[in-house]
């Protein structure tokens, strides 16, 4: 007789084959340290990346992996800006009115992105230059 709890079992079984297995190590992803237990950016988001151009005023940075875990997990309180395209006023005006016609939630993290460094930089200083708190600059060698 088949039931489903061997259903179940086998189904789990082929998953984690699947996979790779359980990860029973404990260590965690470093894509979740992003942001500490009480919800503010962690030591590691703030540690400057190697490409000086990408530095700026909040001094909060991360990996394309993180950009993505936030993406995943918190998508409602995750803005991506593309720095390439508008200029630096545009983007600001338009971040900040998309952020404010979706309720203005405080824990919104913004990410800033793009091909030219020196851009992206500029852009996450107008954005923290006009009141946003969590402005990241994702920085595509960082892991």
């Amino acid at each position: 007789m088949h039931t489903t709890a061997t259903t179940w079992i086998c189904t789990t079984a082929l998953l984690l084959a699947a996979c790779g297995g359980s990860d029973d190590t404990g260590a965690r992803p470093r894509h979740a340290d992003l942001f500490g237990s009480d919800g503010r950016p962690s030591a590691t988001a703030g540690e400057p990346p190697a490409n000086a151009a990408l530095r700026h005023r909040a001094g909060l940075y991360a990996s394309t992996e993180q950009l993505a875990w936030e993406a995943l997990t918190v998508e409602p309180y995750t803005v991506v800006v593309d720095a390439d395209g508008a200029s630096p006023a545009e983007l600001v005006q338009t971040t900040l009115d998309d952020y404010r016609w979706s309720g203005a939630h405080p824990a919104t993290a913004f990410f800033v992105r793009g091909g030219d460094a020196r851009r992206v930089a500029a852009v996450a200083d107008a954005l923290t230059a006009a009141g946003l708190r969590q402005v990241f600059v994702v920085d595509p060698d960082r892991r």
